[in-house]
């Protein structure tokens, strides 16, 4: 009876140190700062890791690339649109000039493999980024996102719209690149009404497929005015069918304006990713009161909910609030297991994970490493691609993060346990 009782507690006693959660452990860290920007202004940055477990980081600001261990600069080829990763190779996209997109594969040196002309005298007109979709036998096989001004259908209104005091909504736009050819425009009938904006915030891929998450909203109406709320939106376009597959409603409780208290919100910080056509989002926004530019940081701006959801490759769950903080960031790893970081309002990068349905407890992996005045004067100066954390997983599990810190850029490898 004793023995029987001696390996069951032994046996409880195993269990439960296997389910203690292991704080991440940081394996590698360098300062990537460098005299060719300052790090201080940095809004939009990322990471991508080719098949080699190259880390690569592309800052779209100043126009430079690190690279085998250097930065690079990228001015020479244009502005970059964006970078992806497909079949394990890194491509940059960049915008030569008005008629002309050159796709550059990265690796031991930057090599053009494509260059598209637009056959439209206008040229590319507003282009968001290059879309590779998995599943097509080669780069080429790629699409141009634009989001183009469609006027209002109101008679008065789109009068004025030409002369620029009328409504305007903003239309997502896919264009099919083969080869060296465009096909036709498709506008994407996401799910919206006639008179509303579709302002896309991530653009995920799968097998023939485009994940696209955004926000859409009724009215664009004049500066200062009150707006309505926006709503989050999820759309899913295949591209062998030519059509909208999946749409859906994540959150429309989103505030924009509040007449009560002049609370402006602003800042949105919206982060996707997905794992064999499963997406996980995260997202949050911050609010200031009034315009003036001498906003005062208050930790009601800095500690705001982080919400969360997924789905299950047929609709999203019900959103919840997994933490409080700013600049949240969500990345899949290889066995599907999402991962959450962002920064409270001390600085501290802070983790969490879902595995196995479950939520794990919040740990702090870097102590005080963000300047959260230089965030909260970013976040007022605004961008519509404002991304100060950026993170990928390699092949073995370790996530590689990319973030200014005190005025420096740093990259840190995390270990996940």
């Amino acid at each position: 009876m004793r023995k029987r009782y001696f390996w069951k507690t032994l046996l409880m006693a195993l269990l439960s140190v296997n389910s203690l959660q292991a704080k991440p452990e940081v394996i590698d860290w360098k300062v990537l700062s460098s005299d060719k920007f300052n790090a201080s202004d940095i809004t939009s940055v990322d990471v991508f890791i080719d098949k080699d477990q190259k880390v690569f980081v592309e800052i779209y600001g100043p126009g430079v690339l690190w690279m085998n261990d250097n930065w690079v600069s990228t001015r020479k080829y244009g502005g970059c649109l964006n970078g992806f990763v497909k079949d394990g190779l890194v491509y940059l996209a960049f915008r030569a000039d008005e008629k002309n997109i050159n796709i550059y594969s990265v690796g031991k040196d930057i090599t053009l493999e494509k260059s598209i002309t637009s056959p439209n005298s206008r040229g590319f007109y507003c282009i968001y980024q290059i879309v590779a979709v998995s599943g097509e036998n080669d780069v080429s096989s790629s699409y141009i996102l634009s989001l183009v001004d469609e006027r209002s259908l109101n008679p008065i209104e789109y009068m004025k719209s030409w002369s620029g005091h009328g409504i305007i909504y903003d239309k997502p736009v896919l264009t099919e690149i083969q080869g060296q050819k465009l096909l036709d425009d498709q506008k994407i009938p996401y799910g919206g009404k006639i008179n509303e904006s579709y302002r896309i915030r991530e653009v995920l891929t799968g097998k023939n497929t485009i994940h696209f998450l955004g926000f859409r909203t009724q009215k664009q109406l004049g500066a200062g005015e009150p707006s309505t709320p926006e709503v989050l939106h999820y759309a899913e376009y295949n591209v062998k069918k030519k059509k909208l597959v999946r749409a859906q409603d994540i959150y429309e409780k989103t505030p924009y304006f509040d007449e009560n208290d002049k609370l402006r919100h602003f800042y949105w910080h919206v982060s996707a990713d997905n794992f064999n056509d499963d997406l996980f989002i995260v997202f949050s926004w911050n609010g200031i009161r009034g315009s003036s530019k001498s906003v005062e940081i208050k930790m009601e701006n800095i500690d705001t909910p982080i919400y969360y959801s997924q789905s299950d490759g047929k609709a999203f769950g019900k959103v919840e609030v997994i933490g409080r903080g700013i600049l949240p960031l969500v990345k899949a790893d290889s066995v599907g297991n999402a991962h959450v970081v962002w920064a409270n309002s001390n600085g501290d990068i802070v983790h969490k994970a879902k595995k196995d349905g479950k939520w794990g407890d919040e740990q702090i992996v870097l102590d005080g490493v963000i300047d959260v005045d230089e965030v909260w004067e970013g976040m007022y100066q605004g961008t519509s691609r404002f991304k100060k954390i950026s993170a990928q997983f390699d092949r073995d599990n370790n996530l590689n993060v990319v973030f200014p810190s005190n005025g420096k850029l740093v990259y840190a490898k995390i270990r996940m346990n």
